[in-house]
């Protein structure tokens, strides 16, 4: 992704709105010398306070460089997930800078905001990199982006900030995404054409061991096609979420696709049962049908389009191990 696209980029919004409503608040200009402006401190962006993947544009976001302030350097601070061989994957906090064509874009930052507008606006969210503009000796301000009529980032800012070419300066490690096993379990997964993490849709929709559910539409109907086996163990996230984690999968043969979807359609109603499973196979057809199947605890089914628990069949228990 260009540097121009990270700065800016759009979040995808269709709906129309009076501009009055999401009008962001302006800016107040610093007093000269003071206000907005850190001394030298080594890196920028170590003593930034970053987002995750950078802000909702808000003209309020910074302040003005004060009268006399020479912008010698743009800096952008840009969080990037990367992955670290035998360790998953991190964020790293990446220090970028751009020296030429400065002075066009610190000109832009210091056009005043528009007055709103009494008409209709896109409802597009912008989101901006954070940024600093760096004089001589070093010293920085975290600088706003003037606003246009409908509060949004000026085009003429933008078409500024997007001339810049910034090169990367510092990389530091910030914190793990992913562990190495995560993002292990993950290539394999993709392999074989399964997904993981996975949201364990039994356990989310039977948390309070409710009365079992009747069903007697087929889940995956008699032409599904190849089926993807997918073998999951039972967890939660760190929200406490049930979650399904990748163990093994594979497609299955016509003839086995056949026979795992035949043993679907032969499942009956649920049988009551309060014993938790620690095992879940997912079912994933082509045609985006999907059931997963308790392998161990009460050996329910839930499928995508079945409306309600079914019970697995001995039969169809013994095609997926």
């Amino acid at each position: 992704m260009s540097r121009t696209t990270a700065a800016l980029a759009v979040a995808a919004l269709t709906m129309l709105t009076a501009c009055g409503t999401q009008q962001a608040a302006s800016p107040t200009a610093s007093p000269a010398g003071t206000s907005g402006v850190s001394p030298s401190s080594g890196s920028v962006c170590a003593a930034a306070s970053l987002a995750p993947s950078g802000d909702l544009y808000s003209a309020a976001d910074g302040v003005r460089a004060p009268a006399g302030f020479v912008v010698t350097a743009v800096v952008e601070c840009v969080v990037e997930a990367r992955p670290v061989a035998g360790d998953g994957v991190w964020n790293f906090v990446v220090e970028k800078r751009a020296t030429a064509k400065v002075g066009a874009f610190a000109t832009a930052l210091q056009r005043p905001d528009e007055p709103p507008t009494e008409g209709a606006c896109g409802a597009v969210g912008y989101v901006v990199t954070w940024f600093a503009l760096v004089d001589a000796s070093g010293r920085t301000v975290h600088a706003a982006i003037p606003a246009d009529s409908c509060g949004q980032p000026q085009g003429d800012a933008m078409a500024a900030m997007q001339a810049l070419t910034f090169v990367d300066v510092s990389v530091t490690r910030r914190d793990r995404v992913k562990t190495e096993a995560q993002t292990k379990a993950e290539s394999a997964a993709t392999a074989v054409g399964c997904a993981t993490p996975f949201k364990d849709m039994i356990a989310i929709t039977d948390g309070d061991h409710a009365a079992p559910r009747s069903a007697p539409d087929p889940i995956l109907g008699s032409s599904s096609g190849v089926v993807t086996v997918c073998r999951f163990s039972a967890g939660k996230d760190t929200d406490g979420m049930p979650l399904l984690s990748f163990v093994s999968g594979e497609k299955l043969s016509a003839a086995a696709s056949t026979a795992v979807v035949r043993e679907l359609a032969a499942s009956g109603p649920a049988r009551p049962c309060r014993v938790a499973h620690t095992a879940v196979t997912g079912l994933f057809t082509e045609q985006d049908g999907w059931a997963l199947v308790e392998v161990d605890g009460c050996h329910r089914v839930e499928g995508g389009d079945a409306g309600g628990w079914r019970q697995a069949t001995p039969a169809l228990l013994a095609l997926l191990r």
